[in-house]
């Protein structure tokens, strides 16, 4: 706490007025100084403010969710700091690797099959929607975007319909996870139906049917 008074020479520093002087001043300067911690704080997005990060998002275009904490709204400027060119597949794993860690999620980039596979561990499922954005701002226009959650359990699979489960494993379910995502960006239909023994296909068409 400021204390303005420890300045003022012995011979006024006693004086009523010059007491009731510092007790006026004194919250003005905490305050000046909180600001100048805010600001200080705010030039990082780890240790920005509520205010910070708010204007940041402006900054950047940002749009937080009423339900975003106050972390996952860092997470996503990082994000959108990280976005760098050129886009390149070792920028692209270390812009991942900035979000989830080197091992909280798996990749996967088929050349030859246009696509792209992203599994995010479980860990790491609140940055899913950071990693959505990543990608689709990143991934090439003309490469597919498979993104799933790694390491399902079994409330997260009861939602989908029996029939398309079936034919799974429950270790499958587990381990290959659901997409929560795919999209096939200026893929022609053949491509599309060359696909269609592929379980992510499968999934992809009953979710875009409900």
């Amino acid at each position: 706490m400021a204390d303005i008074g420890r300045y003022f020479p012995d011979f006024i520093k006693d004086v009523r007025e010059f007491k009731a002087l510092g007790t006026a001043e004194n919250p003005e300067i905490d305050g000046l100084y909180s600001a100048l911690e805010a600001v200080m704080g705010s030039q990082y997005v780890e240790t920005a403010s509520e205010y910070g990060v708010s204007r940041l998002e402006t900054i950047t275009g940002i749009r937080p969710k009423g339900t975003d904490s106050l972390d996952e709204r860092k997470f996503r400027l990082i994000a959108k700091f990280n976005e760098y060119l050129p886009y390149t597949w070792r920028g692209l794993v270390k812009m991942l690797d900035g979000i989830c860690g080197e091992k909280g999620y798996e990749k996967e980039r088929d050349v030859n099959g246009f696509l792209v596979t992203v599994r995010v561990g479980l860990a790491n499922r609140p940055k899913l929607e950071t990693v959505r954005e990543l990608l689709e701002n990143v991934v090439p226009v003309n490469m597919g975007i498979d993104l799933s959650i790694l390491y399902n359990r079994h409330y997260e699979t009861a939602k989908y319909r029996q029939s398309l489960l079936k034919g799974y494993t429950h270790r499958e379910i587990r381990e290959r996870g659901i997409p929560v995502f795919t999209e096939h960006r200026f893929m022609k239909r053949e491509r599309i139906n060359s696909l269609e023994g592929n379980a992510h296909v499968y999934i992809r068409e009953e979710m875009y049917k409900n």
